[in-house]
């Protein structure tokens, strides 16, 4: 089965960026590589400092964490589910 091929460039910056292939990596290395492209490649002046962090559960059980910026505009959200 093809990647997608939003997928498909995704993959081609980790390599660019000097990470190993994913399917190649340690989970360290993975990691890595997911702060290259989320945190690294980022001008740190266009994000907006967080305000808060706030430990909470899921489904009564599942810890989670929540992050809010210190802005007043409404955001974008992104949900990371591991496992």
């Amino acid at each position: 089965m093809p990647v997608d091929p939003n997928l498909a460039g995704l993959l081609q910056l980790i390599v660019a960026a000097g990470r190993p292939p994913v399917s190649e990596s340690s989970p360290a290395e993975a990691r890595t590589g997911l702060r290259t492209l989320m945190v690294d490649f980022r001008d740190p002046s266009l994000l907006a400092p967080v305000e808060s962090v706030t430990a909470t559960t899921v489904a009564g059980s599942i810890p989670a964490r929540v992050y809010r910026p210190d802005v007043d505009d409404p955001v974008p959200t992104i949900v990371y589910f591991h496992g």
